[in-house]
């Protein structure tokens, strides 16, 4: 021992595994030292002779962390000390340490890593040194102060980098969470520490058999000597249960980690609060809590990286990486794509072809009176009246619905009559009437939904619930489910698709819960059957709906096999379709090249289907998921190909909904392209098919034209897109009426049509002012309506711009932030309010500093400030 060595400095009870003072107690220490002259100057332990302890820095429960100075290279280190542990080899943690500091030394010098420098043994303990980090950890740091959401997102992002370099290398960390990662005082840069560390000590802590390990740490999980993790953040896979052992961590379990720290930094809370590995899994089965305070935009994301399933969660730690950016960073597109998620949801919903009966016919004749009598039965005076008084909810689409309704229960009448003879039913009509009779049950469900679902949102969705009634020709046999497809679950599945087109969710999703328990008793020992296909299909649609996207994409998985494995061919293909639509949607796969190979994989199957209309439709929708997968990655060009290929296969078939909606999104992809002319000839000739066709003004798809028509007025200066928006604004509600008034408001602004300005800026005030604010569009509209107002000369334009930083930053991204503040000058500049634009564009350019906003698109707009109308001072 030396003889620095024998003036030890620091509290041996630190050296023993008892407890040191903290606090006030610590205080009183330090000034008994000092009156002591043990203090400033005195000698201090030396580890090695090399490593002289500064001070305690804090502990853990694998040991304690000095600061100490290394002085053979004269540098600052952290030195953790390792605990004792009985029983423990620590010749070969020795080992396994040192090679996990020689595998830590590749990434030296990496932005968000804490490498190790060195590892030793002292006094019969396990050191190692890392470079000392002034500052906090993660989880002092969000405890500190009130984090914003962006602020806790650009922190987490650092540290998933750290892990992905680590992981690129083959390095786990195997044990992360916010107290393993620090926030450097002199940058704030974020550094991963600890990898594999934790699971290095904790191996070679197996006590002799017949003997059990005291845990160090009440969370801390060990089995079989190996450390498992620290609960609640240990990934599942890395959890004892009665089937099988914990597996050694992988880069999987590592992104697990690190989505249920993010989600706890968002949402204030853990995903899944348990105490026990038991309590865990029984968590992650139920689902995370608290998401209503995740960013909705980063849901599923983090979904995804919570799965049970290792495979499930995202490839690389890069991957989420990348999905985090590209959804936080998506640009707000102008044009809306399509419809509905959805686009060629009514192909199957009407159910396939049947192009083989399996049925004998019926020797039973069949009174011709019973036609009537249902019919009246069905689509009753009472049902009928019920609609009526729901007119003033969409008064054309409502119109239109009855209209169609009385046409397809007099055709229907008028077939089961035809083969009459003396008032029975012939024997050869057994087959024509039993479809009948399926078609009858479907449409009852559909009516009696449209009558019970009393939302006003759901009216310009009525037109699409009578629309997927339509027999193909009106065949009514080519109404009827597949052979392989139980009648009754088919027509279950066929009301859970109705239910969700109209909003109604919960119930939606009961229907197909009672789809997927018929589809188990009827399963018998099979393990896969098309009933699984179908009924598994429609409640990812139902989920899709309602934007449960994760649900959804489960769903879709399940389909898949059931329908492949069954032979299932046709709803194989059509699932297949809408899984790429919603994933690309969700954010919960974003490689698309792996989308589109599979919808490619998927187009091999169609000559299963064998030809006619079903095979042009199944080629149509495969088209048309293409399109939207590459419209979602900005693959413009790509999308128009496919989508021009949708048209033409729909043109041979007799379905203008179809054909209008593969129309409009045919022309949101030419308008992308800025080939106006193109987009403006596609719109219009959506419109014209389904004016043609009958569709009234208010079904959806018109009003999703319509609306396309007037933003692209809008983006022209034109004033005949105030015709178009006022004509949406009129047949819908809800965001669709808001984006309308908004669009219409942003095309008088451009104008300066005051009267309009300010006729739209009143109507749009009143409607948000009638509702909560909890969306992004919502505060786009509210600060358009401020602009306005600034223009008008009117002060309530000035006070609603004050409110901005009152929002929310989950609604006002810095982004939006900006550009709302940009707006706020322009205003002022055109009404030559030079004094307060400057004041304001003072604060507009301090506020692109603070968030990293200055980007050569900035500083050209900061430029034209100098040369606008109050030559405002340069940006410095």
């Amino acid at each position: 021992m030396t003889t620095d060595e024998a003036h030890d400095d620091t509290p041996a009870d630190d050296w023993d595994d008892t407890d040191v003072p903290e606090g006030e107690e610590l205080e009183e220490l330090e000034r008994l030292r000092a009156k002591l002259g043990l203090a400033n100057g005195a000698p201090r332990r030396v580890i090695d002779g090399r490593y002289e302890i500064l001070g305690r820095q804090g502990q853990g429960g694998m040991g304690v962390v000095y600061q100490a100075h290394d002085r053979r290279l004269d540098r600052d280190v952290a030195l953790k000390l390792v605990r004792s542990r009985p029983f423990r080899d620590e010749d070969r943690l020795r080992e396994r340490l040192a090679r996990e500091a020689k595998a830590l030394a590749k990434l030296d010098g990496h932005d968000h890593v804490v490498g190790v420098y060195d590892v030793g043994r002292h006094q019969d303990r396990i050191y190692f040194t890392m470079p000392y980090v002034q500052g906090l950890n993660l989880r002092q740091w969000q405890d500190e102060a009130p984090r914003q959401v962006d602020e806790l997102i650009d922190v987490y992002l650092q540290a998933a980098r750290g892990l992905s370099a680590a992981h690129e290398l083959g390095i786990v960390h195997r044990d992360f969470k916010p107290g393993n990662v620090l926030v450097r005082a002199t940058d704030h840069r974020i550094l991963v520490a600890d990898f594999g560390i934790a699971e290095a000590v904790s191996k070679f802590d197996t006590p002799p058999e017949g003997l059990e390990a005291v845990p160090d740490e009440a969370q801390r999980l060990t089995a079989s000597g190996a450390v498992l993790g620290t609960l609640p953040y240990v990934a599942p896979e890395r959890l004892p249960t009665l089937d099988q052992a914990p597996v050694r961590g992988v880069p999987a379990s590592d992104q697990f980690s690190y989505c249920v720290a993010l989600w706890e930094a968002l949402a204030g809370e853990l995903p899944f609060d348990a105490r026990t590995p038991a309590q865990m899994l029984e968590a992650i089965e139920r689902g995370p809590s608290g998401e209503g305070r995740i960013p909705v935009w980063l849901r599923s994301i983090l979904r995804r990286g919570l799965r049970r399933d290792p495979d499930a969660r995202f490839p690389t730690m890069a991957a989420l990486i990348r999905a985090i950016e590209r959804r936080r960073h998506r640009r707000r597109r102008r044009v809306i794509f399509a419809a509905s998620v959805m686009l060629f949801i009514a192909l199957f919903v009407s159910g396939f072809v049947a192009w083989t009966r399996a049925h004998a016919p019926l020797e039973t004749r069949v009174a011709c009176s019973v036609f009537s009598d249902s019919a009246a039965r069905v689509w009753s005076d009472s049902r009928r009246q019920a609609l009526l008084d729901r007119r003033d909810d969409g008064p054309e689409t409502i119109d239109h619905v009855i209209a169609q309704l009385d046409a397809l229960m007099e055709r229907w009448v008028e077939t089961g009559e035809r083969g009459c003879v003396d008032g029975y039913t012939s024997a050869e009509a057994a087959t024509e009437i039993e479809c009948l009779e399926q078609w009858l049950r479907v449409a009852e469900d559909s009516i009696a939904l449209l009558v019970e679902v009393d939302d006003v949102t759901a009216a310009p969705r009525a037109g699409e619930v009578v629309d997927r009634l339509l027999p193909p020709s009106l065949d009514f046999c080519a109404f009827t489910p597949p052979p392989v497809v139980d009648a009754e679950l088919w027509r279950l599945t066929q009301a859970t698709r109705a239910a969700a087109l109209l909003g109604a969710g919960e119930q939606a999703l009961a229907l197909a819960d009672r789809a997927l328990e018929r589809a188990t008793t009827l399963a018998d020992a099979r393990a896969h059957t098309a009933n699984f296909a179908e009924a598994y299909s429609a409640r990812a649609e139902a989920f899709s709906r309602q934007r449960q996207y994760q649900a959804a994409l489960h769903d879709f998985e399940d389909a898949d096999v059931h329908a492949h494995l069954s032979g299932y061919r046709e709803r194989e293909i059509s699932n297949q379709a809408l899984w790429a639509k919603v994933r690309s949607l969700s954010g919960a796969a974003l490689d698309y090249a792996k989308a589109l190979e599979d919808l490619e994989r998927k187009r091999k199957l169609i000559l299963a289907v064998g030809s006619g209309p079903l095979r042009t439709r199944l080629e149509a929708e495969l088209e048309d998921a293409a399109g939207f997968v590459e419209y979602r990655r900005d693959a413009y060009p790509e999308a128009l190909a496919h989508h021009q290929r949708a048209r033409e296969l729909l043109a041979q078939l007799d379905d203008p909904v179809l054909l209008a909606t593969t129309l409009n999104n045919l022309g949101a992809a030419h308008q992308m392209l800025d080939q106006l002319d193109e987009a403006r000839a596609s719109y219009t000739r959506a419109r014209q098919t389904l004016a043609a066709a009958g569709v009234p003004p208010g079904h959806s798809t018109a009003v999703e034209v319509e609306l396309n028509l007037g933003i692209l007025d809008v983006e022209l200066d034109r004033s005949t897109g105030f015709d178009h928006l006022a004509s949406v604004a009129r047949l819908s509600s809800g965001p669709r009426q808001l984006q309308a008034l908004d669009q219409a408001l942003t095309l008088a602004v451009n104008l300066g049509d005051e009267p309009r300005m300010r006729e739209y800026a009143e109507e749009l005030l009143a409607k948000l002012s009638s509702q909560p604010l909890t969306s992004a569009s919502q505060a786009r509209a509210k600060f358009d309506v401020a602009t306005a107002f600034v223009h008008l000369g009117d002060p309530r334009g000035d006070e609603l711009f004050a409110t901005i930083d009152t929002l929310p930053p989950e609604l006002v991204s810095p982004a939006l932030g900006l550009r709302l503040r940009r707006s706020h000058v322009r205003a002022l500049e055109r009404r030559e309010r030079c004094a307060d634009a400057a004041v304001v564009l003072a604060g507009v350019d301090d506020y692109a500093r603070r968030h990293g906003l200055v980007d050569p698109e900035f500083r050209e707009w900061r430029t034209k400030r100098e040369t606008a109308a109050c030559e405002l001072a340069p940006f410095q």
